[in-house]
């Protein structure tokens, strides 16, 4: 056996350090040219094409067959037709592979022949030891080992910055999507896993795996269904013991998003109100929708946790301070009243005359848009106040007016006018568009009524922004 070998099976999926893929592509359009440009990008170890007629594929020499590899690896990606896949996994573990991701769909997602072949697949993994993601998966991403063994990103993606989050979800596709919208959020995620069908490892076997794992913080999960209850609940009792939180987005809790899932994972979806209540006994967050996933995932990402329920609210709004302080008493959190002397030095912060608040909620008003700096130092006091555990801030920005004035006409009038000033590239209108750009402020004769003489004239118009536009209006004569 060699020290390859002797590494444990799922560290050797999920942690490779060679890797093998069956089926890749020269053309990068297909799932197997997409996902092995994938993984040449940035892991440090040897990765082998196995393609049955390219000698050389993507720059790598390629190998005929499992069989031809000049020694085992970790982990191999399999992208072939379904009908192949049961003989390629085999395969692999014969020549002592650790651990394959099974790209290929068309099992038990599809009916009853599909089910015997994920069936036979499953027996396969079970005989031979060899671990396995999917099928019907899209991969996953080990950011901190350089494994992309994915097609969630193209190659000509940025990679992202590796950090404290996983993220764990059954759905590839809705995974992919989750993934995208959490970069653009700011987490920093190191892994994501698509599970698939789950004919071998599952949701609940991947996050046992990465609660244990150093660089990993925070664990988000996505799911249809629950397989292996109990070692969920062992990794959530892990999970508070080492504290990294875990937080839950769970699909199916009615009869048609039941349907559903039996159709696009093959899950079957069991109690949501059971599944809710061991969350709550072990202290699993129970998300409600994406959103909030990805909100609790960048909370918790930099290891900072509140002390206790207490909460200041800070808004510039009245209304709107006191639609949070009711949130925050739905969440099961208290929104103290300040002390007087907390509240005398919030106050000599605050413009003057001041007619906000500066108990719980702190109402600074509009009047600290007139004092540059005063909303940052009012914050950062709250920010540091001892009695409280929290702060929860409301905010908003106007959106950036044009820096150039445009000129707009209202309403083509039926006559000429000679006022109108020169239409510049600012003010041209999308083609397609009813109205057309007039050049030097005169009308085309369509657009004239011998009948019905009209004239325009151009006034200004100041918005709040005090930079001019003109509109022509139209007037009868």
């Amino acid at each position: 056996m060699t020290m390859t070998e002797s590494r444990p099976a799922l560290d050797r999926l999920l942690s490779p350090r060679s890797i093998a893929m069956v089926g890749a592509s020269n053309a990068r359009t297909r799932i197997g040219g997409s996902v092995f440009a994938n993984l040449l990008r940035a892991f440090p170890g040897e990765v082998h094409p196995i393609h049955p007629k390219d000698e050389v594929v993507q720059g790598r020499p390629a190998f005929r067959s499992v069989a031809h590899l000049p020694e085992p690896v970790d982990m191999a990606v399999v992208a072939v037709p379904a009908a192949a896949v049961v003989d390629v996994v085999a395969e692999c573990a014969a020549r002592g592979i650790g651990g394959a991701t099974v790209i290929t769909s068309g099992f038990a997602e599809t009916g009853a022949e599909g089910r015997e072949l994920q069936d036979r697949l499953t027996e396969v993994a079970r005989t031979t030891g060899i671990r396995l993601i999917g099928p019907n998966c899209i991969g996953y991403m080990n950011a901190h080992d350089g494994v992309m063994a994915n097609f969630m990103l193209t190659a000509d993606e940025p990679l992202p910055i590796a950090g404290p989050v996983a993220l764990v979800s059954q759905s590839g596709g809705f995974g992919s999507y989750i993934t995208h919208k959490a970069i653009l959020a700011g987490l920093r995620l190191g892994w994501f896993v698509s599970t698939g069908n789950e004919a071998d490892v599952n949701v609940a076997g991947v996050l046992r795996h990465l609660v244990e794992r150093p660089e990993v913080g925070v664990l988000l999960s996505f799911i249809e269904t629950l397989r292996d209850p109990e070692v969920f609940i062992a990794t959530a009792r892990r999970a508070a013991e080492l504290d990294k939180p875990m937080v839950l987005l769970k699909a199916g809790r009615s009869e048609e998003a039941a349907r559903a899932a039996m159709s696009h994972t093959a899950s079957i979806v069991g109690s949501a109100t059971v599944l809710d209540a061991v969350c709550r006994q072990y202290g699993v967050i129970v998300a409600q929708t994406m959103e909030e996933l990805l909100d609790l995932g960048t909370i918790f990402q930099d290891g900072r946790r509140a002390r206790g329920p207490r909460t200041i609210v800070m808004t510039a709004s009245g209304g709107a301070g006191v639609l949070l302080a009711d949130e925050a008493r739905h969440a099961g959190l208290s929104v103290p009243v300040l002390p007087e002397e907390e509240q005398r030095d919030l106050a000599a912060k605050m413009p003057v005359p001041f007619y906000g608040s500066t108990g719980n909620p702190v109402d600074t008003t509009a009047q600290t848009t007139a004092m540059p700096g005063a909303y940052r130092q009012v914050l950062m006091s709250v920010a540091g106040s001892p009695s409280a555990d929290m702060l929860a801030a409301v905010t908003w920005a106007t959106p950036a007016r044009p820096t150039t004035p445009s000129w707009r006409c209202t309403r083509p009038p039926t006559g000429r006018s000679r006022s109108c000033p020169p239409r510049g590239p600012s003010s041209s209108r999308p083609p397609g568009s009813r109205r057309t750009p007039i050049p030097a402020g005169r009308w085309p004769r369509s657009a004239r009524s011998p009948r019905t003489p009209r004239a325009a004239r151009c006034r200004p118009i100041r918005p709040r922004s005090s930079r001019t536009r003109h509109a022509c209006a139209r007037r009868e004569s």
